[in-house]
């Protein structure tokens, strides 16, 4: 629907510049936490909760659940390949990596009984597993386009997943949500023009900033079913920011 259309090309560009200004303005580590909140998949579960309903939304956001693991999988092997090869390769060895673990996700994840606490376990040890850095970050330094890149292709993802989504259903839908747009632009971006070390950090911090997509997740796909579409999208979020600000101040690394 036109609507539908506009709020897509409107909404979710507002939100990636307004993540991007803040990650100039505080740093790396904030960059990183204000990335991994949902800053794509949940405007894309929105529209498709607003073109499908409640019901295929709240299903969509258990597959953008798992798709947790998926993230996770994209910056650490991005991380490590930071540390041998340049950004071209390391970005394809990580979308490899990321590809692989969401069609494996999509083909089998454990209920929510066990893949939750699964997710958890994962986000608490993952930290530890990237490759040692100097602590000091260099200043960030900015492509002239590169927020232009960003909003083109979170829109394109945004366009592609609810497009598709009539045809390869909800699951896959909110898996195919979690693809890593933000990630892979500030991860090729920061590897460019603050190397390495910079870079490991931004993708250790996107692992902390989990705790609220997960969050929000879980809320909504909880919420949908029973509340109206606008209460439920609300609470989610203030679930998430909520998370957002215990995961800071108790796992700040």
């Amino acid at each position: 629907m036109p609507s539908s259309l506009g709020l897509k090309l409107i909404l979710t560009p507002g939100i990636i510049a307004a993540v991007t200004y803040a990650g100039k303005r505080w740093g790396a580590l904030v960059a990183g936490w204000l990335s991994a909140f949902p800053v794509i998949s949940g405007p894309i579960l929105l529209f498709l909760a607003l073109e499908h309903g409640p019901a295929f939304a709240g299903n969509a956001a258990l597959g953008t659940l798992s798709g947790v693991l998926a993230f996770v999988t994209f910056y650490l092997a991005y991380a490590w390949s930071a540390t041998r090869f340049a950004w071209p390769v390391s970005l394809g060895l990580a979308l490899l990596a990321y590809t692989l673990s969401a069609l494996l996700l999509l083909a089998w994840f454990p209920p929510l009984g066990i893949g939750l606490p699964l997710i958890l376990a994962v986000l608490w040890f993952s930290p530890g597993m990237f490759p040692t850095t100097s602590p000091k970050a260099s200043a960030v330094v900015s492509h002239p386009h590169e927020l232009v890149y960003r909003m083109v292709a979170a829109v394109v993802l945004v366009l592609a997943v609810t497009w598709a989504s009539s045809t390869i259903g909800p699951r896959a839908s909110g898996i195919a949500a979690t693809f890593p747009v933000m990630g892979s632009i500030l991860a090729v971006f920061s590897h460019r023009k603050q190397g390495t070390g910079y870079v490991v950090r931004l993708l250790r911090g996107m692992v902390f900033g989990l705790y609220s997509f997960a969050a929000f997740c879980i809320a909504l796909s909880r919420m949908l079913p029973g509340l109206p579409m606008a209460e439920a999208f609300l609470l989610s979020l203030a679930v998430a920011v909520l998370a957002q600000g215990i995961a800071w101040r108790l796992l700040k690394p």
